[in-house]
């Protein structure tokens, strides 16, 4: 698999998530007449445990909690994914040191 394609998709998606919630924050905000409620979660992995918080109105904290957690599992499994091929291939070829 080509990791370093599918590490720029995933900047390009980051980066492109981005534009989308501010244009989504800026529109609401200017169609609501200067009045807008912004909610928000993120998550924080230190080592595999994943501390997740938020902020904004209650009603709309599960469902980004939720997507929040779900894509953490994902680049975690992604993660993994690329550490299984990087020591496979450096199996393969001999040089891989004693902790992998």
């Amino acid at each position: 698999m080509n990791w370093m394609r599918t590490g720029f998709i995933l900047i390009f998606v980051g980066f492109a998530l981005i534009f989308i919630a501010v244009s989504i924050l800026s529109i609401l905000f200017m169609v609501s007449g200067g009045v807008a409620s912004v909610s928000g979660v993120g998550c924080i992995v230190i080592l595999f445990i994943p501390i997740c918080f938020g902020y904004g109105v209650p009603s709309l904290l599960i469902p980004l909690m939720i997507i929040s957690v779900v894509l953490v599992i994902a680049l975690l499994i992604i993660g993994y994914l690329m550490l299984r091929d990087i020591r496979k291939n450096l199996r393969k070829i001999g040089e891989a040191p004693s902790y992998l």
